[in-house]
This record gives C-alpha cells, sequence and structure tokens, in this order.
C-alpha cells in the first residue's frame, strides 16, 4: 500500500513526525521580558525586528512594546526553542 503522505507537502514550520506532534507547544507571543529577549538579536539598533539566536526566526515588537510575536505564522517557536 503507498503511503498517501510520502509526497504531501505540509503547511507548517514544524516537521509532522511523532516528536512534534506529541511534546511541541507553540508560543506565538511572548512578554518582552529581559530574559525571553536574551533569546533574540535585534535586527539592528532602531528596529522593532528581532531574530531569534537559535532558529533565525524573525520576531517583532508589538505595537504597545509589551510583547514580542513572530512576523510570520511559519515563525512560531515550541517551547523547547525557548
Amino acid at each position: 500500500m503507498e503511503d498517501i503522505f510520502e509526497n504531501f507537502s505540509w503547511h507548517s514550520g514544524f516537521d509532522m513526525n511523532g516528536d512534534n506532534l506529541k511534546k511541541k507547544k507553540t508560543v506565538k507571543k511572548l512578554k518582552a521580558s529581559t530574559g525571553a529577549l536574551k533569546k533574540f538579536i535585534r535586527a539592528n539598533q532602531d528596529s522593532d525586528f528581532l531574530i531569534h539566536r537559535a532558529t533565525k526566526a524573525l520576531w517583532k515588537f508589538s505595537d504597545d512594546g509589551s510583547c514580542i510575536e513572530p512576523v510570520f505564522e511559519e515563525d512560531v517557536l515550541t517551547e523547547d526553542e525557548l
């Protein structure tokens, strides 16, 4: 029997294997605390854009500056990556 998912293009930033389906919780917003910001690099000094150090995901400050959130839907992080 042919595996129908073998050539399927998943619309997700995460691989669809057992590990990702079981234990990964996505993080779509973080409080802009000192601890959270240590995991990011500012794109440049005057920019609101941040780059996650480990995954290179692009995040930005919210309009009020109290939170940071992913720029693109596929750039969400997992709790393990934080």
